[in-house]
């Protein structure tokens, strides 16, 4: 049976982690290795604040998700070759 969590507290950090990552965008860019250590590693640290829940899994690979499409979006923009 699924660890019980408070979506409350949940949705609200992963709005300050998409703030945080927003920030971390305009400080490092897109095409950085910094960028994506931070991304990995906060998101992991995410995930073990609200004990692995499958729903914070599934949001964590959905902001993953989400940020390397509008990585490939800007690379797109800027003349970038995508893979």
């Amino acid at each position: 049976m699924p660890k019980k969590m408070n979506y409350q507290n949940f949705f609200s950090d992963v709005m300050e982690w998409i703030n945080a990552c927003n920030n971390k965008v305009k400080t490092v860019g897109f095409n950085s290795n910094e960028l994506w250590q931070w991304v990995s590693y906060s998101l992991a640290k995410l995930c073990e604040k609200y004990d692995n829940h499958s729903l914070a899994q599934a949001q964590s690979v959905m902001l993953w998700n989400w940020l390397n499409e509008a990585e490939d979006e800007f690379n797109v923009k800027k003349g970038v070759k995508v893979n």
